[in-house]
């Protein structure tokens, strides 16, 4: 198989190949929905907003303070009430549950990350500054889940979830000039 974008070849391989494992963010969308984040690169870890986490062994080796995107499908998403009980290798945060709707046998949800800590009373007043507000409430991302997922655990809009992630991909992120 092989996945064309303005009559370039952007990747090759075995259909499972290209779908679970995406060379570029074209790829990756082109095949079904994803979920794509921008982090950074800090000493061997990822980081998001004020999460952290651990970079998959496939994972290719960037620049210090290098911008990535972070990409998973919906169904790589784990959610709980409780980190420990994820029982995924990667911690993605923490949300809100902002839509729940059913496609046949699968359950979608609109999740809103918040990737930053709420303020402690005991600290001073911080203040968050964004050069662009879209994302001051956090970042929406879709997770599906299976019947046999959505009976085990009920979900209401307006839930507070941890996120885990069973698998991603690293891609470089190249922002272009500010």
């Amino acid at each position: 198989m092989a996945v064309l974008n303005q009559g370039k070849i952007e990747q090759q391989g075995t259909s499972f190949e290209i779908y679970n494992h995406p060379q570029t963010e074209f790829v990756a969308t082109f095949l079904g929905a994803a979920n794509v984040l921008i982090g950074s690169w800090r000493s061997g870890r990822v980081t998001l907003g004020t999460s952290e986490m651990k970079v998959p062994p496939h994972a290719p080796a960037f620049a210090e303070h290098q911008p990535v995107r972070i990409v998973f499908r919906p169904e790589d998403a784990v959610l709980n009430f409780q980190p420990q009980l994820l029982g995924t290798p990667y911690f993605l945060g923490r949300g809100i549950v902002e839509d729940i709707y059913y496609v046949g046998p699968i359950e979608r949800l609109r999740i809103r990350l918040t990737l930053w800590r709420p303020p402690d009373i005991s600290e001073q007043k911080k203040t968050l500054d964004l050069v662009d507000e879209t994302y001051a409430t956090g970042f929406p991302i879709s997770v599906t889940r299976s019947k046999w997922k959505t009976s085990e655990m009920e979900l209401s809009i307006g839930d507070p979830v941890v996120v885990g992630l069973k698998d991603y991909r690293l891609l470089p992120y190249y922002p272009i000039g500010v």
